[in-house]
């Protein structure tokens, strides 16, 4: 650090001020656009490659200390648009569609993410990372994601009603990760992905 501003301090003294100004520029914005980017590879590698998502239509989360160290917690959920002809696909296969599905190609550098062994067909079965959803009939994603403490993070209230109705109903499909679990609705095109650790 003490480097960088040391040529910083250097380079306001020997550059012209427009130049100088176009180089701090530089520095500041080229790692925002790489961390940007690398961001979003890291979201959609938690997404097996046979679903062909290449974007993400909602994010949020609630990192309640987290400093990447074991032991934090953190929650979220985040939502990616499918293709019509990958939804058709599912909705034609049902579940071989997952059983028959081709590994990721770059699995050794993702480690664990994107790799789901055991699908199955929503209603989703609650593990042991429900909270408290004894004594309802339905399952509220709001209990997995938050251990029924009620909204812990902002989220889209409409995004959660909707993925109430997809986890309760039939016609999806999902499966259990090292730290979360994904849905693939092919009625809505989209895949939701939740964690809590």
């Amino acid at each position: 650090m003490i480097a960088v501003i040391s040529v910083l301090i250097f380079a306001y003294s020997k550059l012209p001020r427009p130049l100088f100004f176009l180089l701090l520029s530089v520095l500041v914005v080229v790692p925002y656009l790489a961390d940007d980017g690398d961001k979003r590879e890291l979201m959609l590698s938690f997404v097996p490659d046979a679903l062909g998502v290449s974007s993400v239509l909602y994010e949020t989360s609630d990192e309640k200390g987290c400093l990447g160290l074991p032991g934090d917690e953190t929650s979220g959920f985040r939502v990616y648009p499918i293709s019509e002809r990958i939804a058709k696909e599912i909705a034609e296969q049902g579940i071989e569609f997952f059983k028959n599905m081709p590994a990721n190609k770059n699995q050794n550098s993702r480690e664990w993410r994107g790799n789901y062994m055991t699908w199955l067909e929503t209603p989703v079965l609650p593990d042991h990372s429900w909270k408290s959803y004894k004594g309802r009939q339905k399952l509220n994603i709001i209990d997995y994601l938050c251990g029924g403490e009620g909204l812990c993070m902002k989220a889209n209230r409409k995004l959660i009603d909707e993925a109430n109705e997809i986890i309760n109903s039939s016609g999806s499909y999902y499966a259990y990760g090292r730290i979360g679990f994904i849905v693939a609705s092919p009625s809505t095109q989209q895949v939701f992905y939740f964690y809590n650790r």
